[in-house]
């Protein structure tokens, strides 16, 4: 008998029975080892809720082995778990869920166990369900169209009776099923399948599979006399049904399968995105024409079942455009409505609704997290444990939607900085022997640049950009974005491209994209007029994204290199850009490289109006860089106010040239001292009279300098090495001035020449530097 998929039946208008009897195998099998059973999760805390498009969920975290049941009546839900103490929390239950379907949600602890209460505030579907290992999700939905009840034959006659005993074992046979769906759903029972089993594998190459059973024992010797019919020995022979313990069950599956994150209640289920069961594989005439001879009734009404199952249909067989303009011209409100809009426009590439059910934040496993990162509105990784899951679920699309879906999805993952995970996303999308499309060729270029090979990818790229594809646009896009990364120089053909395919797609989503790259490859190829030219265009033509293009703006003005640019070239654009800036925090970095290189080229004054808003908040890098604007106006006392309060070695060379520029060349060496920077201190030495330290320069003309600075100040200086015939003539006695003669004179006048090129070698130095 093939493993039966998990059940739980509408909420009757009567009490119904429990899915969990205490006389069903299920309870039977759990309840003999419960006591005995190792607790493998935390039970109890908080319960959370979650609203989803047709119903509403409540989730409780209990462990596995738990048993419980799921009672209802007029009115209201109970969850029972029979001999346990279970504290759960109801604060916060309303945040996420209105009291359209539910108007109370209480707890109780008895002597028989705990009871989870909630009132139902409509006649809906409730059913129970075990997911993610270690939660039970109790869903209350809306209740579709009831099937008439069947004629009822009258009393006491044969077919009466039958149909009793017909019901009887209906009644019976839906209860065993759902006993035993709960006990396979939980581990302890495994349905066999009615073909002969497969030879066993490892666990390795089985990753769906549960733990291990025990191997089964040995067949029973024929029964002695006395022992039940042989019909039922046979009956007991067959593998339909296998019971294993929960020691064997809780093993390294369970333990892995605990050490996911749990899912979040606004994730929705698998089977409310099994998109593969919404369609066959025959055309696309044969399964919708008999939806549309159905899908008016009278008065021109539009039947809701039947628009619902057309625009599933449509979506089955990757018409995303018809099936929300299917849902768009009739109106109808549908209870899967947002969601099916969503999958429409993932389908075709087009933003969700922000607030819609594939834009949630959770992290959400199986296949709501796979439609969360086609439809681009959260990140398309979100950590190893859940992309194993999307990707799970991506390889259980049939092989069309696989196609479809696999090159966006691989595109996004790349975005997201994961080749890998890309890597596998085409891997499992490629069909052996068949082409690949344009789309699979463009992820595969991109993987070769991702993967170190740009040379390769470049080569693929070009090709498909000249192909005339659809994917021709994009390749376009990411060969100029692959050129820019690897330091090419963008040829004009290049730019000539890029400029034709944004006017050929003006007005189309990818036109934005288009200008973006347009701008970054002028400004990475030293065009930073024509960059900001650009900008200025984009930004009046495409109102929606003049953000964007500031922020384009602003990187290549910050990026750029003046002596590459050009200084008249660089100051014009740098000049015009300003009104681009961020007034805010996240503006400073740009705003500082920006004004750093109007200091270079000359601007100073234009540098100190660019830092205004970063200096009234006091960014200190900003201050600094106004104090190096300020001695470049000749205003060091100014410099030296901006400086007041920061510390550091970039600061104190900044203060010390400042206070050199005053006229106290001393304080700048003290202050340098104090920093710490004895080789910036040096350079001050000579303004400062520190002949000591002038003359420990290691520079012999310098020396012999200080040397007789040292001597006519009447202070000791390190004696000069007379390397030089300069030096030399620098530091021989001077002939006395009182006593003129003729030899003195000599001398003088040949040393003079010497003296000349030392002091004009001295002059001729250039000062230290201020960092």
């Amino acid at each position: 008998m093939p493993r039966a998929a998990p059940f739980s039946a509408p909420a009757l208008p009567a009490r119904a029975a429990p899915l969990a009897g205490r006389g069903s195998l299920a309870a039977a099998l759990a309840g003999a080892t419960l006591l005995a059973a190792p607790a493998v999760a935390q039970e109890g805390g908080a319960i959370r809720t979650g609203e989803h498009p047709g119903f509403t969920r409540i989730v409780m975290t209990i462990e596995p082995t738990t048993e419980w049941s799921l009672e209802t009546a007029p009115g209201e839900a109970t969850i029972l778990f029979p001999g346990r103490r279970l504290a759960f929390g109801v604060e916060g239950v309303w945040e996420r869920i209105p009291r359209d379907r539910v108007d109370a949600i209480e707890t109780s602890v008895a002597p028989e166990g705990t009871r989870v209460v909630v009132g139902l505030a409509c006649d809906c579907r409730v059913s129970a369900s075990f997911v993610g290992a270690r939660h039970l999700a109790l869903d209350i939905g809306d209740r579709g169209a009831v099937p008439p009840a069947p004629p009822v034959a009258p009393a006491g006659t044969a077919e009466a009776r039958e149909r009793r005993e017909a019901e009887a074992v209906a009644s019976a046979e839906a209860a065993l099923i759902a006993n035993l769906s709960r006990a396979a759903e939980q581990g302890v029972v495994v349905m066999s399948p009615a073909e002969a089993p497969p030879a066993p594998q490892p666990a390795a190459a089985q990753p769906h599979a549960q733990a291990p059973a025990p191997e089964p024992t040995a067949r029973p010797e024929p029964r002695p006399a006395g022992a039940p019919p042989a019909a039922l020995a046979a009956l007991a022979l067959l593998d339909q049904v296998e019971a294993i313990s929960v020691y064997d069950r809780d093993g390294a599956a369970l333990a892995a399968a605990l050490s996911q994150p749990a899912p979040a209640p606004a994730c929705l289920p698998d089977a409310a995105l099994d998109i593969a069961a919404w369609g066959g594989t025959t055309p696309l005439p044969e399964q919708s024409q008999p939806l549309l001879r159905h899908l008016v009734g009278e008065f021109d009404k539009a039947d809701p079942e039947t628009l619902d199952a057309l625009a599933r249909l449509y979506l089955r067989l990757g018409l995303g455009a018809e099936a929300e303009s299917l849902l768009a011209g009739f109106g109808v409100p549908l209870p899967d409505g947002p969601l099916l809009v969503a999958m429409a426009r993932t389908f075709e590439g087009r933003p969700v609704d922000p607030e819609g059910p594939l834009a949630v934040a959770e992290i959400c496993p199986g296949r709501h997290g796979l439609w969360l990162a086609l439809a681009g509105a959260g990140p398309a990784w979100r950590g190893e444990a859940q992309f194993a899951s999307v990707q799970e679920a991506f390889a259980d699309l049939p092989v069309d939607l696989r196609a479809i879906l696999g090159p966006p999805l691989a595109l996004r993952l790349l975005d997201a900085g994961r080749p890998a995970a890309a890597r596998e996303i085409e891997t499992t999308t490629i069909r052996a022997g068949a082409t690949p499309s344009d789309a699979l060729a463009l992820v595969d270029a991109r993987l070769l640049a991702a993967e170190g090979k740009p040379e390769a990818a470049a080569s693929a790229l070009r090709a498909i950009a000249e192909s005339g594809s659809p994917a021709a646009m994009d390749a376009l896009v990411a060969l100029t974005r692959l050129a820019i990364a690897e330091g090419y120089v963008l040829p004009d053909r290049l730019v000539l491209d890029l400029r034709a395919a944004a006017a050929v797609q003006r007005g189309d989503p990818r036109e934005v994209e288009l200008r973006a790259v347009l701008v970054e490859g002028l400004a990475a190829r030293g065009d930073l007029q024509a960059a900001m030219a650009e900008v200025a265009r984009a930004r009046a033509d495409l109102p929606a994204s003049r953000r964007r293009f500031a922020r384009l703006g602003v990187a290549a003005v910050a990026g750029a290199a003046p002596d590459r640019v050009g200084t008249a070239a660089y100051a014009e654009a740098a000049l015009a850009a300003r009104p681009l800036f961020l007034r805010g925090p996240g503006g400073d970095e740009p705003r500082r490289a920006t004004a750093e290189s109007l200091i270079a080229v000359g601007l100073p004054n234009a540098a100190l109006e660019l830092l205004r808003p970063a200096l009234l908040r006091g960014d200190p890098d900003s201050r600094r860089l106004a104090a190096r604007a300020e001695l470049a106006l000749g205003r060091p006392d100014a410099a030296l106010a901006a400086l007041v309060g920061l510390s550091g070695p970039v600061t104190a060379g900044i203060r010390a040239a400042a206070l050199a520029r005053r006229g106290a060349p001393a304080e700048a060496v003290a202050a340098l001292d104090a920093a710490g920077d004895a080789d910036a201190a040096a350079g001050y030495a000579w303004a400062s009279g520190d002949w000591a330290r002038a003359a420990a320069t290691g520079d012999a003309d310098r020396a012999a300098m200080a040397a007789y600075m040292a001597a006519r100040a009447g202070a000791a200086a390190a004696a000069p090495d007379a390397a030089t015939p300069e030096a030399a003539a620098f530091v021989a006695p001077l002939p006395r001035l009182d006593r003129p003669s003729l030899g003195a004179a000599r001398s003088l006048i040949e040393r003079g020449p010497a003296i000349g090129a030392f002091v004009g070698g001295l002059i001729a130095t250039d000062p230290p530097a201020a960092d």
